[in-house]
């Protein structure tokens, strides 16, 4: 008998998460690759209830004036997004400088590569404006509970500083559940924006602050014929960024795993 697979199955019960698509792990790139922490990070979660909480998501705001989003992609493979293209993400940077978004992941070598797709962030008639637009299927986010183990080559002369780093942010490290609707189909969908300034959201939320239109059936079997679910709103505050992110589970299923896209995303509604 292996004894030892026998153990690692019983560690509750939970199978091994790729580090490459962990959003607990994808945040700690910069700090083993080379030896720089990433500021403390948010972990998002849609709620469930309390047995269901799932982590589809870590942000964060850098002392740069970036907000950065880490999602549950496969860094290393070329994923599906919602403008057709097709390549790897690892995170997704906002410069709030100049509300401009960029892609970014790394090769083989570890070299940072920004995809070649940009778009700004306009301030609609509501003062919101439409950062992300994102879909996860819910057996991909039930892979991320799973158990993260990874080994990790440091120098020796960094390695106790790096450790300490690493406890560090652990203990910093925070934890914001989204609210949720009744799940109607097999995914999540939400949609984050971003208030200017020091602003926070009053609401009410209006059906046209969720992104609506035929791309939908480009995505999802069996979208809503008219648009027709139940949106629910959480504002989040991340390091004094106030956001608001939208969700829904509209009935159908989504083509793929996951997607991510922008405000170009958006079509004329039907």
């Amino acid at each position: 008998m292996d004894h030892r697979k026998t153990a690692e199955q019983a560690r509750a019960g939970l199978p091994d998460v790729s580090p490459n698509v962990s959003v607990f792990w994808k945040p700690l790139h910069r700090l083993f690759q080379d030896g720089n922490p990433i500021d403390p990070v948010t972990m998002l979660y849609y709620d469930l209830g309390p047995e269901k909480r799932l982590p589809f998501a870590a942000i964060s705001k850098t002392k740069g004036n970036r907000l950065i989003l880490w999602p549950p992609t496969d860094a290393l493979e070329q994923g599906d997004f919602a403008d057709g293209s097709t390549f790897a993400v690892h995170h997704v940077t906002l410069e709030l400088s100049n509300n401009t978004t960029h892609f970014t992941r790394f090769d083989t070598t570890g070299q940072r590569i920004h995809e070649k797709r940009l778009w700004k962030l306009d301030k609609g008639d509501s003062g919101l404006m439409l950062w992300l637009i994102a879909a996860f299927r819910i057996s991909l986010l039930e892979q991320q509970v799973g158990a993260l183990e990874q080994s990790v080559m440091m120098p020796p002369s960094d390695n106790k500083r790096r450790n300490d780093e690493f406890r560090r942010y652990v203990a910093k490290m925070k934890s914001v559940f989204i609210n949720t609707p009744p799940l109607r189909g097999d995914c999540f969908i939400t949609a984050i924006h971003v208030l200017p300034g020091e602003e926070s959201f009053r609401g009410p939320v209006l059906p046209d602050y969720f992104p609506r239109g035929r791309f939908w059936n480009d995505w999802i079997d069996g979208w809503p014929d008219g648009d027709i679910f139940q949106v629910a709103p959480t504002p989040i505050n991340v390091d004094g960024v106030n956001l608001l992110l939208l969700t829904a589970s509209p009935s159908g299923s989504l083509k793929g795993a996951c997607f991510l896209g922008g405000p170009s995303s958006r079509s004329e509604s039907t």
